[in-house]
């Protein structure tokens, strides 16, 4: 049976300092496509810059050698927090102004558990998304799949109600396939 479980490339440490805390602005990557920014989002907060990145690693996973992305938390550089893209294609850098207190850090993590007819054959931990609830708002920045390089970008009083179903996620199986599926939500408040 394969597993992978991707939640541990996640500082929850690092990410909790963030709570009780302001953060001034986030900068990512102008929106054109979508509501989107690949690879990372610059968080600035404590007079630090921390960036949210999404990191893609080829492993051997359900269906063979593939590339799968995780979530990664670290303190970074000013000259770190350009867009990966280089030349006049590049999308611009924009910088939102937020100013307001973190009051909690909730991490999405979903669970996968893959079936061929009744014969388990994979498992598969990681992390969804992210919400940061802020004293008038949240901020919620998720993946649309298992894969994907893009970090979405949602804000409002729900905007973790934009984040795809795990189980449509997960609803394209080969035939005799399926899996069962759970969305949890584990606030680092509460975990402190």
């Amino acid at each position: 049976m394969k597993t992978l479980d991707s939640r541990i490339e996640l500082d929850k440490n690092l990410l909790s300092s963030l709570i009780g805390n302001k953060i001034a602005k986030i900068k990512h990557d102008m929106f054109f496509w979508g509501n989107f920014s690949t690879q990372k989002i610059s968080i600035y907060a404590n007079e630090k810059i921390y960036q949210l990145q999404l990191i893609e690693n080829d492993v051997d996973f359900i269906r063979g050698d593939e590339s799968v992305s995780s979530f990664k938390f670290v303190e970074c550089e000013e000259a770190e927090t350009n867009t990966i893209y280089t030349g006049n294609n590049a999308p611009k850098q924009v910088e939102t102004i937020i100013d307001e207190k973190v009051t909690d850090i909730i991490v999405i993590e979903d669970k996968i558990i893959a079936f061929e007819e009744d014969e388990q054959f994979g498992e598969y931990q990681y992390v969804e998304g992210l919400l940061i609830v802020l004293e008038n708002k949240k901020y919620c920045f998720w993946k649309e799949n298992y894969y994907s390089e893009d970090i979405m970008i949602d804000k409002g009083q729900n905007p973790e109600d934009k984040i795809v179903n795990v189980n449509e996620m997960w609803s394209d199986w080969a035939p005799k396939c399926h899996s069962q599926n759970e969305r949890t939500f584990v606030s680092l408040v509460k975990g402190k």
